[in-house]
């Protein structure tokens, strides 16, 4: 992990990098080119979205008295009998404490990761979220908007590549600044002290689907793509011609980070800003997806690197 230092060092090499890649080149975003009627695509989006996930994690996550779905879990030999010895032991009074976590606890049959695992949900969302930014593109040509009013179109004046490393590596130290923040407000308001997200916390302990082809690609490719249409393209672009800038970037990026782990709402809210900020400097979805991309896929290798090196 980097220290100080090393954040502060890459802070000023992404600064210096976007000063020669942009220079004065860029075309930034004109309210002629986005529509307040992107606002309505977030919310068919964000709606569509949410529908399909739960239909098929519904679908494939079980009956509501907590049988399994049909060819989720296999049956080993002896774990029948081993049920039956379980249920026929005296279950161990429970200390006051395990009490309370059981009852704030969520069952199996709550959560999708602990009842289907990670490469499963991170393959279904990955593909609800495609689906669900097909569907926008489509609404919005037949509403005669096009692709290019969700910020579907290529950045003008630089490598979008280039710009995405300069931007990413620009705000390195301020995202670290504002983790530490956000940490301190937990740790001394009370809250969840563990900010980590749960597709994050369910990465690590899976070793296997650590290393599985879907997750990456969902969790580094397809979920950014789709978010950046979602807050950006749609939502921000949307509130732009009506609030302006920055109370458009401030308003998406917090509904941005509100979405997301409670427990680290603020430096995502300011990630949401941020990307917000680069999608109306740019004109283009581009560099804000491929910085979206950098940081997950960096968050990834950091939690992948931590869990090798820890005895």
């Amino acid at each position: 992990m980097l220290s100080p230092a090393g954040f502060l060092l890459a802070g000023a090499a992404g600064l210096l990098l976007w000063r020669v890649a942009a220079s004065d080149r860029l075309v930034p975003l004109a309210r002629e080119r986005t529509d307040g009627r992107c606002a309505l695509l977030f919310l068919l989006g964000f709606l569509l979205n949410s529908l399909l996930l739960a239909t098929i994690l519904t679908t494939l996550g079980g009956t509501p008295d907590g049988s399994p779905a049909a060819g989720e879990i296999a049956d080993t030999p002896g774990s029948s009998e081993a049920e039956a010895e379980a249920e026929a032991a005296p279950a161990p009074e429970a200390a006051p404490e395990d009490e309370a976590e059981s009852e704030s606890a969520p069952s199996a049959l709550d959560d999708p990761l602990s009842r289907l695992g990670l490469e499963r949900v991170v393959g279904i969302q990955a593909a609800a979220n495609l689906l669900t930014v097909l569907v926008l593109v489509l609404v919005a040509r037949r509403m005669g908007l096009g692709a290019g009013s969700l910020g579907l179109r290529r950045t003008e004046g630089a490598s979008s590549l280039v710009l995405a490393l300069a931007a990413w590596l620009a705000f390195l130290p301020l995202l670290a600044a504002i983790s530490l923040a956000n940490l301190w407000l937990l740790q001394t308001f009370g809250g969840e002290v563990d900010p980590s997200q749960a597709y994050l916390l369910a990465f690590v302990r899976d070793e296997a689907a650590s290393h599985s082809p879907l997750v990456w690609f969902g969790m580094v490719a397809a979920i950014p793509l789709a978010e950046e249409v979602l807050y950006r393209g749609a939502l921000f672009g949307g509130l732009l011609g009506r609030l302006g800038p920055w109370p458009a970037m401030v308003v998406s990026g917090v509904l941005f980070g509100i979405g997301h782990d409670a427990g680290a709402w603020i430096p995502i809210s300011a990630l949401g800003i941020y990307l917000a900020w680069l999608y109306h400097r740019t004109g283009s979805l581009a560099v804000p997806v491929l910085v979206h991309m950098l940081q997950n896929g960096s968050t990834l290798l950091l939690a992948q690197f931590t869990r090798e090196i820890s005895p």
